[in-house]
């Protein structure tokens, strides 16, 4: 699979999440609730992860694994052991999550 096939679908998904959030919540929600709608964030990004990989049919190669990790705990607390568990439709919507995060903290306080 190529890595920066995945790269643009997870940006551009992690924007369209962004934006949609921006345009339901009230950017107080964000502040005061940020535990819940970071999960909302992964629910949704592990609906989009799910998609790509049945549209895709195929899965990651060990080094883009590795690539992605090494993205996922350069922006998240995540222990080696967890990331080492996760399957490829987590790895990308943790991707994906850290993609609507870093749109959202651009437009407002967050996390």
């Amino acid at each position: 699979m190529d890595i920066e096939l995945v790269e643009k679908f997870c940006k551009g998904k992690g924007a369209e999440i962004a934006s949609t959030l921006m345009d339901t919540y009230n950017s107080a929600d964000f502040e005061l609730d940020s535990v819940r709608v970071e999960g909302e964030i992964y629910d949704i990004a592990l609906s989009y992860s799910r998609v790509f990989f049945f549209e895709a049919k195929s899965f990651l190669s060990g080094e883009d694994r590795m690539a992605i990790k090494a993205n996922i705990q350069s922006r998240f607390d995540v222990k080696e052991k967890s990331l080492e568990k996760m399957k490829d439709t987590d790895l990308i919507a943790h991707w994906i999550k850290s993609e609507v995060i870093r749109a959202l903290e651009k437009r407002i306080p967050f996390s």
